[in-house]
């Protein structure tokens, strides 16, 4: 695990810039396991978009935030 952040921290952290987006890729690249973005989705902390790529919900999906 990278540091004394969680994995839903560090991906957080990785989709904050592009409005929410992660792929597996990006995840990979900050140390987080492939296999523990589906976990993450399964238990709610991100959503699945599409083949790869995921959304933390608590983040504005666009640059226009409330």
């Amino acid at each position: 695990m990278p540091g004394k952040w969680t994995y839903r921290e560090v991906v957080s952290r990785v989709a904050r810039d592009p409005y929410g987006y992660v792929t597996t890729r990006q995840a990979a690249a900050a140390d987080v396991p492939p296999i523990e973005i589906p976990k993450l989705a399964a238990r709610g902390g991100l959503k699945r978009i599409g083949y790869g790529i995921y959304r933390i919900p608590e983040i504005s999906a666009t640059s226009h935030r409330p």
